[in-house]
């Protein structure tokens, strides 16, 4: 059973972000280009175009699995991008680690000082939602 993921977002203006993958060593979960047609997750054609491209990895993480693991992971995953996400934020992109969590389960975790001071100096905002 998931009780909850960790998602790593990143949107441009123009950029082609698929090679996000590759210097972030995470596989994509879903991707798109600036003017591509919008596309529901199962392919099929919506209305209109979408205005930035996209790219997500999502780490779900299991009843018995560390939350902190996942989350050590993704900051791990981002400091050996660093150039390429800084270069991204200061072109005009965005980047998100974005935290959704059950609320029918108790989490806790610190988020340490380091952790934040990496993301910030990235440029990377941090997200969370809890869902009843």
């Amino acid at each position: 059973m998931t009780t909850g993921n960790i998602s790593l977002r990143f949107w441009h203006p123009t950029e082609d972000l698929t090679f996000l993958s590759s210097v972030l060593g995470l596989p994509c979960h879903r991707s798109w280009l600036s003017g591509d047609r919008r596309r529901t997750p199962k392919g099929m054609l919506l209305k209109g175009i979408y205005r930035d491209s996209y790219w997500v990895s999502r780490i779900e993480f299991l009843a018995g699995k560390s939350f902190e693991e996942g989350f050590l992971l993704v900051i791990n995953s981002l400091v050996k991008a660093e150039n390429d996400i800084l270069k991204l934020v200061q072109s005009g992109g965005k980047a998100e680690v974005y935290l959704q969590l059950p609320g029918y389960i108790n989490h806790g975790m610190t988020i340490d000082k380091k952790s934040i001071l990496i993301l910030g100096g990235m440029g990377v905002d941090l997200s969370l939602e809890v869902f009843p």
